[in-house]
């Protein structure tokens, strides 16, 4: 289930980087995340304009060639009485983020899409979405943008997306997955993640805001996220902590308890003590967390 754009960053010299869209350059850049980042922003315009650049483009298989599993793949939005699961949602969630891999900015807004409380929106039978957010009038959200502030002072960095239009988009891919029958195929009980070593000190703070997090509230929930590169530490479902990480893959969401939360703070101080710190590799697997520190990077 991955994108049907094929995109590729080719570096051809010291500040001249060549972003190829299904094999066409679009243009050379200075650095390599600016060439991603219209990358992103040409295959969203693509998307919405019936996909011009895929017409007599080759999938690369044979998963690929639905667009409906793509995210913006087909102009189209979200049925308002088709029930979208959690476990839906993060299988939507995976999808989207395999899309925008390297461009943090998007992965940034789909972390906060994720977070939006279902409660506050309301799906039209148009396929629109109203987010109520913290003013009095809801944001209407449709294939043309959003009215919110964010769409439109920012859309340059994200080729048009604000978290509100990620939402619509993963739930409309959610319910798409859901009609498919494929999201039990996606692995929500096991992923991994390799922390560089450069940000374990990141990482402790992370840990340590989820400790003090259930210091102050026993009863309550903390818990970790892991989609490809993208670690999350939520506390009650709200993001207290965030890092990506140089390799990784498949998707789970796992409750940490006071014990655990202990021996990966542990852990991340050993890994910090030694002479030449290592890369630490995050895996959940059968509802357990593992902490193993490499001095190689684990690739996938």
């Amino acid at each position: 289930m991955l994108s049907p754009y094929t995109k590729t960053v080719v570096c051809e010299g010291p500040r001249d980087y060549r972003a190829d869209l299904n094999g066409q350059p679009i243009g050379w850049f200075v650095t390599a995340q600016q060439a991603r980042t219209e990358l992103d922003r040409v295959a969203f315009e693509d998307a919405n304009r019936d996909g011009l650049l895929l017409a007599g483009a080759q999938a690369a298989s044979d998963l690929d060639t639905d667009p409906a599993l793509a995210a913006f793949g087909i102009d189209a939005g979200p049925q308002p009485d088709a029930p979208v699961t959690r476990q839906a949602l993060r299988a939507a969630f995976v999808v989207f983020c395999r899309q925008f891999d390297g461009n943090t900015t998007v992965l940034d807004r789909a972390e906060r899409a994720l977070e939006i409380d279902p409660t506050s929106i309301t799906i039209g039978d148009d396929g629109s979405i109203a987010v109520q957010g913290s003013g009095t009038k809801p944001y209407a959200v449709t294939g043309a943008g959003c009215t919110c502030k964010d769409f439109y002072v920012r859309d340059g960095a994200s080729g048009g997306m604000c978290k509100h239009a990620i939402r619509r988009e993963m739930i409309r891919l959610a319910q798409a997955l859901t009609a498919r029958g494929l999201v039990d195929s996606f692995d929500l009980a096991s992923a991994y993640v390799c922390i560089p070593a450069p940000d374990l000190v990141k990482l402790g703070r992370a840990l340590s805001k989820a400790n003090a997090a259930l210091a102050a509230a026993p009863e309550s929930e903390v818990a970790i996220l892991a989609a490809n590169r993208l670690v999350l530490i939520q506390h009650d479902g709200m993001t207290v902590a965030r890092l990506i990480g140089d390799d990784g893959g498949g998707v789970a969401h796992v409750r940490l308890d006071a014990a655990q939360i202990a021996r990966a703070m542990a852990a991340v101080i050993a890994a910090r003590t030694e002479p030449q710190r290592p890369n630490v590799q995050i895996f959940i697997d059968d509802e357990a967390v593992q902490l193993i520190a490499q001095r190689t990077i684990f690739t996938s």
